[in-house]
């Protein structure tokens, strides 16, 4: 733990080391960009000099796409998760098929940034092609292009997606497209009739405080060409009435579709649920007519609390003893930091023994 007053000098150190750098960062942001873009918020990674890179050194195109699976049912959805850069700041990034057609994008409100919600790692999703196959789709980081001079821009073409390549957009002078290639992934026919897939397959509410509920959902997906019908959701055996669902079946999901299946664990005492506690879904795929949601979590009479850096990291769970004693301790401090400004203001206050 530092010692009083320590603190406070390592922040004016720290402000002095980094304050060039962020005058010099706002420069060129405010030089350059606040005549399209937010004077509020800026950005780094969306110029290509911070976007694109693993380091200062821009000698490598750290754009990186991955699908959450490698083989998908045809229409299933497909969920692909971008990273890229070494600053922070929002982004545009944009989903490709194999002929480099947008499927899908994340971008700020309007499309010219400004916001804090399209910032990487972003997840995009969309269904999987209709035809059987295996695929390269491709993902795309879009900014403003300068960099220094020997940056990195990759060394590939639209035929060579996985070295990655820079698209100037032609529309808008000075942006363009970062694009690098996805994993290869497969996709295989629909079935003739309904599908059912859950994704997740299970869920995991970990600790909750008694009395409290918490919400989890799942996606049911219909990866069949015909209306997925599901009759009843109810509770496996031996699973407590602590968990609860919305909505209550029956319920219809079209061929291609999803329908959003929220979980509620509500606690009523200190202990975990049963090892295979899970919801039974009856549907009208003729392949899994009863599929199982696997639900996990325990209960706990009080908030899990995590010291502060310098303590103990053990932690108190299922009381507020640490909570308290941080709460006292602060309170001691605070008080002996105001009677000592009270002697300071009124001298006459000092008793003598």
């Amino acid at each position: 733990m530092l010692a009083p007053g320590r603190g406070s000098v390592i922040a004016v150190v720290t402000v002095v080391l980094w304050a060039p750098q962020a005058r010099a960062t706002l420069t060129l942001y405010n030089n350059n960009c606040v005549s399209c873009h937010s004077t509020a918020t800026t950005t780094c990674d969306g110029c290509h000099a911070h976007g694109v890179h693993s380091s200062d050194a821009k000698t490598d195109i750290n754009l990186t796409g991955r699908t959450d699976k490698v083989s998908y049912v045809a229409g299933s959805p497909v969920k692909v998760t971008v990273n890229a850069g070494d600053q922070t700041g929002w982004v545009r990034v944009v989903l490709l098929d194999q002929n480099l057609k947008e499927l899908a994008r994340k971008s700020c409100p309007g499309g010219t940034g400004g916001c804090t919600t399209s910032a990487t790692p972003i997840t995009l999703t969309t269904p999987a092609p209709a035809t059987a196959g295996t695929y390269i789709w491709a993902v795309a980081w879009y900014g403003n292009d300068f960099d220094t001079n020997g940056a990195s821009f990759g060394s590939g073409t639209s035929s060579s997606l996985k070295v990655g390549f820079f698209s100037a957009d032609v529309n808008n002078p000075n942006h363009g497209y970062q694009t690098v290639a996805l994993p290869a992934f497969t996709v295989s026919a629909a079935s003739a009739g309904p599908a059912i897939t859950l994704e997740p397959a299970s869920l995991d509410f970990q600790t909750v405080v008694i009395g409290a509920p918490r919400k989890l959902t799942t996606q049911v997906h219909n990866a069949g060409n015909a209306a997925l019908d599901l009759t009843s959701i109810g509770l496996c055996s031996g699973t407590p009435t602590t968990l609860s669902w919305t909505p209550s079946a029956p319920a219809s999901v079209a061929p291609g579709a999803s329908l959003t299946l929220s979980v509620f664990y509500t606690p009523t005492a200190a202990d975990a649920l049963p090892t295979a506690s899970c919801l039974v879904i009856a549907n009208t795929d003729p392949a899994n007519a009863a599929i199982e949601l696997s639900v996990s979590g325990a209960g706990s009479s009080g908030f899990t609390f995590e010291p502060p850096i310098g303590c103990s990291s053990a932690g108190s769970t299922g009381s507020f003893v640490g909570l308290a004693a941080l709460l006292a301790l602060v309170a001691r401090r605070r008080s002996r930091r105001a009677q000592a400004a009270d002697l300071v203001r009124n001298p006459q206050a000092i008793r003598w023994h």
